[in-house]
């Protein structure tokens, strides 16, 4: 029988590992476009591997990967969604730098939270309320500030991103309910692909890679800061359950920020800082259902019926 202190302890180092390779996004983005490459083909080759990777994962594992028809469509479909996605947020950091666009693209649940309550009209709570007043101030603190490393145009993109992703993830939870993971993960990642390939083939813009360290950047990519962490983070989601595998996976913009300061030269103010700490208590507060602030200030236990409803989460 195994140990639940080494169960506990396997969970999260799968995660901190999850996060760590979803972390060198950022920076891989800014690497590779200040060295002449474009997005749609880093993420052309990112996803053609991931995608062929998860395929045979499948097949070796013996997962059915067929299903009907109208299922497979809406799989497709919700990778085309993500590719969109994944070409504004990595796009975004040609104008601004991974930290702080990092930072501002953590938002996002508090967008899945407002558009449940605008669209299906779900109740929205006080930690709701407070998680966004939080975000707000903190995206003030983190773009304010004069000498901070962006433009407005990066800015805007990594905000089309926030939006993209956001609807990624409330269609993702209305349409795909029920279907294995590893399911899910192999058909976007190849609807990513297969789309990412076409478009960059028809617009001429799949670009010649003969430069070594553009080559070391899309393995690095393709298999650590997707394959590995797609399968650490749904290990460790076994593990330790969504609400803790959620906390610790806000460790990715952490790592972001010390990485572009050791490797980039980047640096944060003060102010920013505190920016970026007031959007990741956000989060906390958004995917624990304000159970941080009831046990700090001893509120109330929240309603059972909504007990299970997580926002799902998803990778870059």
């Amino acid at each position: 029988m195994k140990s639940p202190k080494l169960q506990l302890y396997k969970g999260h180092l799968y995660i901190v590992l999850s996060s760590f390779g979803f972390s060198l996004v950022p920076l891989l983005a800014k690497f590779s476009l200040d060295s002449g490459m474009n997005a749609e083909t880093m993420l052309t080759y990112r996803f053609i591997i991931a995608g062929g990777f998860f395929t045979l994962y499948s097949i070796c594992n013996k997962i059915k990967l067929y299903t009907t028809m109208t299922t497979s469509l809406k799989l497709l479909g919700i990778g085309f969604l993500y590719a969109l996605e994944c070409t504004c947020f990595f796009t975004a950091f040609k104008y601004i730098s991974p930290s702080i666009g990092e930072l501002l693209f953590q938002i996002t649940p508090i967008m899945v939270a407002l558009t449940a309550y605008f669209v299906f009209k779900e109740k929205i709570t006080l930690n709701v309320i407070i998680a966004l007043l939080l975000t707000a101030l903190g995206c003030i603190l983190l773009i304010w500030e004069p000498s901070a490393h962006r433009t407005s145009l990066g800015i805007v993109i990594i905000l089309i991103a926030v939006l993209l992703y956001t609807a990624y993830i409330i269609i993702g939870k209305q349409m795909l309910k029920n279907i294995d993971s590893i399911v899910v993960t192999t058909y976007i990642t190849v609807g990513c692909g297969l789309f990412l390939l076409l478009y960059s083939l028809l617009s001429d813009k799949l670009m010649p890679i003969n430069n070594p360290k553009i080559v070391s950047a899309i393995i690095v990519l393709a298999l650590f800061s997707t394959i590995i962490s797609i399968l650490s983070f749904a290990m460790g989601l076994k593990l330790l359950g969504a609400t803790n595998a959620v906390i610790i996976s806000t460790l990715d913009p952490v790592f972001t920020v010390v990485l572009a300061y050791l490797f980039m030269d980047e640096k944060l103010s003060p102010i920013q800082i505190l920016g970026g700490l007031l959007i990741i208590m956000s989060i906390v507060i958004i995917e624990t259902k304000g159970s941080i602030l009831k046990s700090v200030f001893k509120l109330p236990e929240k309603d059972k019926a909504s007990e299970g409803k997580k926002t799902p989460t998803g990778y870059r």
